[in-house]
């Protein structure tokens, strides 16, 4: 036997730890001990049978309210609003053992899961909403049951009856789930973007580049992008971002380059990428360098030195493909563009003027000119770091003479100054360098970690080609490189992997790629001719599997219980051995009287027991029932 007010709290726990734990990570620090703490002072009231004042925990709503009422700003709406669900959450435990009370309570935990959802969409919501679904059928059957009884005892075979509920109801749910997820309409962008803020993830990458900003650069591992495609070598991993063409001196900054500027990929092999970007740069988009054809997001600016942009910046999270070729350099020539990509800043320092100087007067090609910058960095025995870097007035000059260390916007901005002071049209590229490949998904894995700043310079007769200078580094060999493997990490990217599909498949089904699947599947029955019993067979199998499962459903509704169908048998046995007719205004026990046998009396006996205790019969009533059917269908008159 089970107590119905234990179960109903045991669920209520079990509700409201599936709405908490999603939201946790976001939660002030006064929610986060409240709702665990109201949950075990409710489990110590309840065992020894303490009751709150209903008062209290009325005026405690209040104040509560108003205090995350006040909270309220347009710039903040979620934040006080999830906070206030948890804390009435908590204010609900404290509360009566009602089933107003639970049905409140159970309500408040759905909300919170739901809100969960205005920060992270990842695949342990579905978790936990299934838990939720699960129970709150049951819990709702079991509060129309306290709402007549508070102190009703459960009985275990009638729980486990219970059960089957949410069993039966996602057996049916989850099909149409999957039919509406697949036809229904959804929007680019998740609908409660302009809810959740603009919160925005510490990454590498940047819109500008500042050397000597910070002594030390600090490095996220948190993921920015993945993206499903071939494996690559390490040398082709250059993932591109934005282009920084404008230098004043101290920062590295982007202006839309010159209308006439006509530049094509130099050859190389073309590599589909299938890319979930993460809510990171909303207004760039990054793809192996050099980009193509682009698909997958409307909006999106591509301009001549192959920058992706959004003419609207986006907060959300963005799923896009697109054709890149793998080369280092591009096809075309400078013409009066030539002078955008050799401005420079109206100060410079006498040491870099000095080298540019040097540089130019041995004339020579660009080419020649670029390997006598890469000689001068080669000879400075220079270190790629990302602490104790320079912060100087000139932090440029005391990188390359004094400190001889420095990360890649070190590298990169020398490089490309000292290009355009030798003639040489020189810019800046920012994206990401590297990448973890994961087998099992197919796909790259980039982090924050792994932003990178290179240099592209013009060649007369051969178009830009790409520079790394920071490959030039004593150290710079170990750049790109991906994590070591082992079993930790293997368990990593398998967890990974789930997060990518999961994000592609649900998270990022849009309107575009439920278009495609609609044109896809077309085309493909277009293009297919079944033979004729096959075409019968493809239109009669949904047919008769409609109807089988429709017989099914009636049939189960026929069924009667298992309490009628031993009735049944009973009085077919009380028939045949003892000639007794079943009558509607005698009961078990009018029509055994006479029968001088003690497996008849015994039956009644049971059954009457249950029927007038208001209960269902008990599985080892049930088991003696059976026997004495049994029995009897073996004895003679």
């Amino acid at each position: 036997m089970i107590r119905l007010d234990l179960v109903l709290l045991l669920m209520a726990l079990a509700v409201s730890l599936v709405g908490f734990i999603p939201l946790f990570p976001w939660l002030g620090t006064v929610p986060k001990l409240f709702l665990p703490g109201a949950m075990l002072v409710r489990l110590f009231t309840q065992r020894h049978g303490y009751r709150l004042d209903h008062r209290f925990v009325t005026v405690g709503s209040v104040a509560m309210f108003i205090f995350y009422l006040l909270r309220f700003s347009l710039a903040d709406i979620v934040g006080p609003a999830v906070n206030l669900l948890v804390m009435l959450l908590g204010v609900r435990f404290l509360g009566e053992g009602s089933a107003r009370n639970y049905l409140q309570l159970f309500l408040l935990a759905l909300f919170c899961l739901a809100a969960s959802s205005l920060y992270s969409l990842d695949p342990l919501f579905m978790l936990y909403l299934g838990l939720q679904v699960i129970i709150f059928p049951i819990a709702l059957v079991l509060l129309t049951c306290h709402d007549r009884d508070p102190s009703a005892i459960l009985v275990p075979a009638r729980f486990r009856s219970l059960l089957s509920i949410p069993l039966v109801m996602l057996a049916f749910s989850v099909p149409l789930l999957l039919f509406f997820f697949i036809i229904l309409p959804r929007t680019q962008v998740p609908l409660w973007n302009f809810l959740a803020g603009s919160a925005s993830k510490t990454t590498g990458f940047s819109e500008t580049v500042r050397p000597g900003s910070n002594a030390t650069v600090g490095e996220s591992k948190s993921v920015v992008f993945r993206a499903e495609c071939v494996r690559l070598s390490p040398g082709e991993l250059y993932w591109r971002g934005i282009t920084l063409n404008r230098f004043d001196g101290a920062v590295w900054s982007r202006r839309e380059p010159p209308a006439g500027e006509r530049f094509a990929p130099g050859k190389g092999r073309v590599v589909t990428q299938q890319f979930i970007l993460e809510p990171v740069s909303p207004r760039y988009l990054v793809a192996l360098d050099k980009p193509g054809q682009l698909s997958g997001q409307r909006g999106v600016i591509s301009a001549p030195d192959f920058t992706l942009s959004r003419r609207t910046p986006s907060g959300g999270r963005s799923a896009y493909r697109v054709d890149s070729v793998v080369t280092p350099m591009t096809r075309g020539r400078l013409g009066s563009e030539r002078e955008f990509y050799l401005q420079l800043p109206e100060r410079i320092p006498p040491w870099f003027r000095e080298q540019g100087r040097v540089l130019r007067e041995r004339g020579g090609s660009d080419g020649e000119r670029l390997t006598g910058v890469e000689t001068l960095f080669r000879g400075e025995h220079l270190l790629y770091a990302t602490t104790g870097l320079p912060v100087s007035g000139e932090p440029l000059v005391e990188f390359l003479t004094k400190n001889k260390r420095g990360n890649c916007e070190f590298f990169a901005s020398s490089c490309a100054l000292l290009l355009r002071l030798a003639g040489v049209p020189a810019r800046l590229v920012g994206g990401y360098l590297g990448g973890e490949y994961n087998q099992l998904g197919g796909y790259y894995v980039v982090t924050g970690e792994q932003a990178h700043v290179w240099v592209e310079a013009y060649l007369e007769g051969t178009g830009w080609v790409r520079v790394d200078p920071t490959r030039w580094a004593v150290n710079g060999g170990d750049l790109g490189r991906g994590a070591g493997r082992g079993a930790f990490r293997s368990f990593l990217l398998a967890a990974d992997t789930i997060t990518y599909f999961w994000n592609r498949q649900v998270i990022t089904y849009d309107l575009e790629r439920q278009m495609e699947l609609f044109t896809e599947t077309g085309r493909r029955l277009q293009g297919t001719r079944l033979p004729a019993p096959k075409r019968f067979l493809t239109f009669m199998l949904p047919a008769a599997m409609l109807v089988f499962l429709w017989w099914g459903v009636l049939l189960l509704r026929r069924r009667p219980s298992r309490e009628a169908r031993l009735i049944k048998a009973f009085m077919a046995e009380l028939r045949r051995l003892y000639g007794v007719e079943a009558s509607p205004d005698a009961g078990l026990r009018e029509l055994t009287a006479g029968i001088d046998s003690p497996d008849p009396a015994r039956f009644v006996e049971i059954h009457n027991g249950a029927l007038y205790r208001d209960r269902p019969l008990l599985p080892e009533e049930m088991r003696e029932l059976r026997g004495i059917l049994r029995r009897m269908k073996k004895g003679e008159r």
